[in-house]
Order: structure tokens, then C-alpha cells, then sequence
């Protein structure tokens, strides 16, 4: 399932808290930069994008020449609707994916890294998929980008369906996740190692193998793996963490940071977790909470001889009736100069509506203070509705790009 479509369903509420949520700040300004998706573009934007060099790069659910999606590039144009590029069409075959609903990576080679959730193997029929999906690199060439299909999971112990962003490690590895289910085959942690010689291949390598890491991992400060495992396997979710091989031992150790234990502390973490320069983390729940619709979370290392993470609910979505939104289902954008954290929720105001862009701003209180910066009001709104990726900043730390998954979808940007 896709992200979007990972809801939970809880029982009683509890612990009610007052949450500063600033209804009068003035909400930041839309621009459309590129919202001819679908027809003869792909649609339906289910990632979020990356920017160089003044341009954003991303990928499309669905669509585009094949029907299976595609790798594109917007160019802004002041004033009127940007140019797109399509540097790739799936096309669903065996040597190729199919159905990308994550952000590609630039790496260290100025080629394009991402996944796609089908396409290549075609034997995952027997786990209720019509293939498994696969790992592929775009780079880039005098004319145009040439695709290389650098894993095709099997849908045995390596997994299938990898539906999130890789991650590079100082090794030159590719790190990731793959979906599975509670009931069918198991979620993974992978490390994908680039060949080490010329006609050698990509080897792949189990990490770890879990229920339910619907989220990307992300390297930490200790050079440790980070991760959640979302609500469906008989718990609320839980954050992991995996530490590296270190001296005689060769294989990664996998430990649990923190379970949410009681839906007052957020459930159903789907989205991936990131870091302060200071080694706290930030992440979000889809529900759970105040008012089960979700919340924005820390956890902070152990100190004095403790051997827990702490645990701080920093934000409660729809707390005391507030004018905010429900369901954040991706990672947070953290402005490492102030501090402050952004995101977007699924849900818009009270829950209800097509969804919210929401900044919180430091505090030394537990809570912090909310800002919703953009709130799609209906569904005919021009820059669609259904935020489910991260923003990233633009050119200043004034700015936010945006995209929303709606029927085709939208790319836009906010300022003040």
C-alpha cells in the first residue's frame, strides 16, 4: 500500500495537552511552478523533490508513455508554467521498474539513485504482486539519461516492494527498505554495494529483517542506521536503530530505540525519522495522540547512566479543537539555523479537508508552537491537494517546494 493509503484505526484517546497553534499567522504564498502532470505527463506525485542547480528532479506514480510512471524534470519559468523533462519512462519489464513513489538521490557520480515498487522480477505473483520491484540508477548523458537496473529484488528473504529513497553511506553503499506485510513475507533493511570491479555487479545484502518498515533509513550521527516499523503487526510501531559491524562482529546490530506503547505517544510511524546537529531525533506518527491524528515526536539519547531513549511529543494534530491537520505521513524538513521543523499532513484543517504545510517553531517548552503555512481549502484548489511528501527549501530558507497527489499532481512553491 501506499503511503498515503497507511491509516490506522485506534481505540480510546488519551492525555489531553494544550498545544500552541498560532491560527492568525499569516499563511505563506502559493506559486504554481509546473502542474501539467497527467494526459501525456505522468501523474500522481507520491515524492517529494530534489533540487540542483536551480531545477527539480522527482518521480511519478503513474502515467507518462508506458502507464508505469516516470523519472522527470521541472525547469521554473517566472511568471507561467515551468518545462518538463522526461528522463525516463518505466516500463515495467523485467529490466526495468515500474510504479517509482519516491524521491531519486544524486550521488557522488552526479547520477540519479531511486527505487520503484514493481517492475523487474515477475515471480511475486504467489505474494499477491505482479512483481517485486527494483533498484535503478539514471546517468546522465550528451543526450539525454541512460537507465541501469542495478537490483531486481526476488520476493524471497531479500524482500519485494521497495516503495521509499535510498540512502548513501560514506562506503559508497546504497542503503534501503523493502515494504512487505505482517502476512506475507518480511520487511527489510538492505545495503546495495557497488561492484568492485568492472564487470561485476551490485551485491546485495540483508541488514535486517522486520514486519513492517513502511519508511526510508537515514544515516545518524554515530554513522548508525535509523528506522520505523509502522502499527499493523500486533503493536502501535516502533523507531530502530541499526549500528554498524564493529570490531570481530560482521553483521549489523539491530536494537529498539522506543515503542510506542500507548496511542497518547502518536501510532503508526510511517515515515522516516532525521537528526539535529545536536543527535536529537525528529519523526512523526500517521495517528494516535490527543485526538488520534497524529503527531511530531523527539527522541533523545540516553544520558547519566540511562539506557533509554526519551521519548517528547512536541506536537498533537487537532489538539483542543486547534486549527490544524491529521495524518503527517512524511519525514520532516528541519532548518538546521533556527531550528525550525516543517512538514505536511494529509489531512486538512481539523482533519478534515485535503491537506496542510505546518512549521514549528523552537521551544524550551515540551510543546512547540505551529504555524499552518498552507492549507489546500477543497478539492479544486490549483495547487492540487494531498501533500504526502517532505518539502525541501528552495533558494532561501523563505521559501519551500511543495508537491501534492492529487489526480495528476502539482508542483508548487510557498514564500512569505
Amino acid at each position: 500500500m501506499l503511503r498515503v493509503m497507511m491509516k490506522a484505526t485506534l481505540g480510546a484517546v488519551v492525555s489531553m495537552h494544550l498545544t500552541a497553534v498560532d491560527a492568525t499567522a499569516a499563511p505563506w504564498h502559493p506559486t504554481t511552478i509546473f502542474s501539467q502532470f497527467g494526459g501525456d505527463n505522468p501523474s500522481k506525485l507520491y515524492s517529494g523533490v530534489v533540487e540542483k542547480d536551480g531545477e527539480y528532479y522527482g518521480t511519478a506514480l503513474q502515467g507518462g508513455a508506458n502507464g508505469c510512471g516516470a523519472v522527470y524534470k521541472v525547469t521554473p519559468i517566472v511568471g507561467q508554467q515551468g518545462n518538463i523533462e522526461i528522463l525516463h519512462a518505466f516500463t515495467g519489464s523485467t529490466d526495468d521498474g515500474c510504479n517509482p513513489s519516491t524521491e531519486v538521490l544524486f550521488g557522488p557520480d552526479g547520477a540519479l539513485y531511486g527505487t520503484a515498487a514493481a517492475g523487474g522480477v515477475t515471480d511475486c505473483q504467489s505474494l499477491g504482486f505482479g512483481s517485486c520491484g527494483v533498484v535503478f540508477r539514471l546517468k546522465r548523458k550528451q543526450a539525454g539519461w541512460s537507465f541501469e537496473l542495478l537490483y531486481a529484488f526476488k520476493g524471497g528473504a531479500d524482500g519485494f516492494y521497495p516503495h521509499t529513497e535510498v540512502a548513501f553511506g560514506s562506503n559508497g553503499a546504497l542503503y534501503g527498505t523493502t515494504g512487505g506485510s505482517c502476512t506475507v513475507g518480511g520487511s527489510t533493511v538492505f545495503e546495495l554495494a557497488p561492484p568492485k570491479a568492472r564487470a561485476a555487479k551490485w551485491t546485495h545484502t540483508v541488514l535486517h529483517t522486520g514486519q513492517s518498515i513502511s519508511a526510508r533509513v537515514t544515516f545518524g550521527p554515530d554513522d548508525a542506521l535509523y528506522g520505523v516499523e509502522s502499527e499493523g503487526c500486533g503493536n502501535n510501531g516502533s523507531v530502530f536503530q541499526l549500528a554498524p559491524p564493529a570490531g570481530k562482529q560482521k553483521h549489523w546490530r539491530y536494537r529498539t530505540l522506543h515503542v510506542f506503547a500507548v496511542p497518547g505517544e502518536g501510532t503508526n510511524p510511517v515515515a522516516g525519522v532525521i537528526f539535529d546537529h545536536n543527535g536529537l531525533l525528529f519523526g512523526t506518527t500517521y495517528a494516535g495522540g490527543a485526538t488520534n491524528s497524529g503527531t511530531v515526536y523527539s527522541l533523545t539519547r540516553p544520558a547519566g547512566g540511562k539506557k533509554q531513549w526519551t521519548h517528547r511529543v512536541l506536537h498533537d494534530f487537532g489538539e483542543n479543537g486547534q486549527p490544524d491537520g491529521a495524518g503527517p505521513s512524511a519525514p520532516l524538513l528541519l532548518d538546521r539555523q533556527s531550528g525550525t521543523l516543517y512538514g505536511t499532513a494529509v489531512s486538512g484543517v481539523n482533519g478534515s479537508g485535503p491537506g496542510i504545510v505546518f512549521q514549528l517553531l523552537p521551544s524550551k517548552h515540551k510543546k512547540r508552537k505551529e504555524n499552518v503555512l498552507w492549507s489546500s481549502t477543497d478539492f479544486g484548489d490549483p495547487n492540487g491537494y494531498f501533500p504526502v511528501s517532505r518539502p525541501i527549501f528552495g533558494g532561501t530558507r523563505q521559501e519551500l517546494i511543495v508537491t501534492t497527489s492529487n489526480l495528476a499532481g502539482v508542483l508548487f512553491k510557498l514564500d512569505k
